[in-house]
């Protein structure tokens, strides 16, 4: 089942989807709503590696990173605070419950660990979009959006290529694009050590 599909098969969706691509969009975070449409695209790769209601996870994948419009740290409980009343008059309160799970715990060093499959899938749906050489693009994109210093950044991919992926399934098609990942991120700090060297050298450290 294809995305338009459940966009005629439930008008909630659909809103859902308008609603948060013209909010982040107006905010001027194109970038986020950019990132939010690949990882929507992740889902149903991973779809085809493991078994998991596509429905909740798509749900939350929509919504997962509006919490960017208020905070960077801590977007992902942000997120569900700014959307649950709206989520609670479409959905019923089990389904909402299991949406705000799934996006709480989609961020890969967050403190609330995935506790169900299509929280995973979320969760690595969005490791997914920052793995391999055009995974870094889209990252410093983001992270540059969102106005992250370059240190910031470096940290942000140590912490990815730590954490990675938690479904078996996906580890196997995609951890070597995570490794490449942490070879960039090693290469960019060694750049980082040698232009602080430089600095030094010619007497530009304090500037």
């Amino acid at each position: 089942m294809k995305l338009y599909e459940f966009f005629k098969a439930d008008d909630r969706l659909l809103d859902l989807f308008e609603r948060i691509r013209a909010e982040l969009i107006s905010s001027d975070l194109d970038q986020v709503w950019n990132h939010t449409k690949r990882v929507i695209k992740n889902l149903f790769i991973i779809k085809d590696y493991v078994n998991f209601d596509l429905k909740k996870a798509l749900i939350a994948a929509i919504i997962h990173d509006i919490g960017f419009m208020e905070v960077v740290n801590g977007h992902e409980m942000v997120s569900t605070q700014m959307m649950k009343t709206a989520l609670d008059k479409l959905w019923d309160h089990v389904t909402v419950n299991e949406v705000c799970h799934i996006v709480e715990a989609h961020q890969f060093n967050g403190k609330v660990r995935p506790q169900t499959i299509e929280a995973k899938a979320l969760h690595d749906a969005d490791v997914m979009d920052y793995a391999g050489e055009k995974g870094i693009i889209n990252l410093f994109k983001l992270l540059k959006n969102l106005g992250f210093r370059d240190s910031r950044v470096a940290k942000w991919i140590h912490e990815l290529t730590k954490d990675g992926f938690i479904i078996p399934e996906v580890r196997k098609n995609h951890d070597k694009d995570l490794k490449q990942t942490e070879n960039f991120f090693l290469n960019f700090v060694k750049d980082l050590s040698r232009e602080r060297v430089d600095f030094k050298k010619y007497g530009m450290d304090n500037i």
